[in-house]
Formats: structure tokens, C-alpha cells, sequence
């Protein structure tokens, strides 16, 4: 969590009993698909599924049409 905040600037926002694994010593957090960016507009946030036109373009704003063409990368990924 203290690097998700101090070098990605996200936050969890749902941190929970099943959202962390802990192994050989390690705690691992997971599902992270209700992170917040902090101090970064949205589409300077990194995520898995995001286009690729987004990432590489700080300056393009990230729309609805946006999101549905990864939920279509995602069913894509999902189905391989």
C-alpha cells in the first residue's frame, strides 16, 4: 500500500479481510479495480487494459468510448 501510494499515487479504496494475501512472509494486496488516482488526472493513471493511445498521451482525455473498447479487450483477454 505505502508504495501503491508514494510511487504510483493510487489508492486501494478497497481494502479488505479477502483483498489481502499473505505468503511466506510476504502481504500482497489485491483486486485493485476501484483504485483512485491521487493528484493525476484519470487518464494518467496506469491500469492493465487501458488503450494504448491513452497511456502513451498524457494530453488525451479518457472517455466512455474509452472504457467500453477495453470492457472489449478485457472479454477478448477473458475468453484466450
Amino acid at each position: 500500500h505505502d508504495n501503491a501510494f508514494n510511487k504510483a499515487r493510487v489508492l486501494h479504496h478497497d481494502i479488505s479481510v479477502g483483498n489481502i494475501l499473505i505468503t511466506k512472509g510476504k502481504e500482497i494486496l489485491i483486486d485493485w479495480d476501484l483504485l483512485k488516482c491521487i493528484n493525476k488526472e484519470p487518464s494518467k493513471c496506469d491500469k492493465q487494459f487501458m488503450l494504448a493511445s491513452l497511456v502513451m498521451n498524457n494530453n488525451v482525455l479518457h472517455t466512455f468510448v474509452d472504457d467500453l473498447e477495453s470492457v472489449f479487450y478485457v472479454i477478448i483477454w477473458l475468453m484466450l
